[in-house]
């Protein structure tokens, strides 16, 4: 999602949360709302599921914890596939707390980030 080809309204529409990346064992990512100050957030709530690629099957690895950066530590355990459930808070911007599904393999001793979706 490049930053300059969206309006402050598609940015109220969604979680505007962009440029996901693994850096030093931690997910990033850019706050595209909160660069152009459009609404106050308290944070991001982030929830980490591991998933079995042959079934499908998720387990939650680590309750919903609030993060007060755009930088959020990964899991250290061995997991061969991580999803990260981020989620914005905002009070003026409810909307911004559907979630963003980002999809992480492991490859040696870091994540690649194979996808990402978000809630409608």
């Amino acid at each position: 999602m490049p930053d300059d080809t969206l309006s402050d309204r598609d940015l109220r529409r969604l979680n505007p949360l962009a440029e996901f990346r693994v850096e030093r064992g931690r997910l990033a990512f850019r706050n595209l709302g909160d660069e152009r100050k459009l609404a106050a957030i308290e944070g991001y709530d982030v929830e980490w599921w591991a998933c079995d690629e042959r079934t499908g099957e998720r387990a939650l690895v680590a309750e919903s914890a609030r993060f007060s950066t755009p930088s959020i530590s990964i899991p250290r355990r061995p997991y061969p596939v991580l999803v990260a459930r981020v989620r914005t808070a905002s009070e003026a911007e409810p909307r911004w707390h559907k979630a963003v599904e980002v999809v992480m393999r492991r490859s040696g001793d870091a994540f690649d980030i194979v996808s990402i979706a978000r809630e409608d």
